[in-house]
Parts: C-alpha cells; structure tokens; sequence
C-alpha cells in the first residue's frame, strides 16, 4: 500500500466516525497486530480539514505533500496551504 492510498483510507476513516474533532486528530500507522507505530511517521487531520505529515518526534513537515479535505474531495495542497486542485484526488465518501 502506498503513502497516498493509506492516508486516503485513514481519512475517509476519520470522516466515517462519529465522534466530533475538537482541535486535531493524529493518524498513527500501525502493524498487522494492530499495535500503533510511534516510531513511523504519521499525519495530523487539523481542524480546517487540512492533513500534515509529521516525523516520529513530532515534527510537522511541511515540505512533504500536505492534503485538504474540501466539499467531500481530497486535494493536495502546497506548503503554504494553498489548494493545488490540479492535483486532486477526487475521493468522496
């Protein structure tokens, strides 16, 4: 499974769920037991629906490929967070 396709799957995971986002919710990879990855990296799913990968210290990245989800869509944004719907995924759930 690719980085794009694991967190298309995780955030249409976040979406599904019935509980509310109060600031951000952190998206952990995980093994095949089901036990978390603390030593991976993971993405962060902010509160403006925008998602940012973050190393395993804790650190944002900005300079790899951030995501937004906007009207039921996922489309990659730049570093600064502007909406790249060029590159757009097209993901609805």
């Amino acid at each position: 499974m690719t980085t794009a396709h694991f967190i298309k799957a995780m955030v249409l995971l976040c979406l599904m769920s019935n509980s509310a986002i109060a600031n951000e919710q952190i998206i952990y990879q995980s093994d095949s037991y089901g036990n978390l990855l603390h030593n991976k990296p993971s993405w962060v799913v902010q509160h403006n629906g925008q998602i940012v990968e973050r190393d395993s210290y804790g650190n944002t990245q900005h300079q790899k490929p951030q995501y937004l989800i906007k009207n039921n869509n996922i489309y990659q944004t730049d570093g600064y967070g502007n909406t790249l719907y060029n590159k757009g995924h097209g993901v609805k759930n």
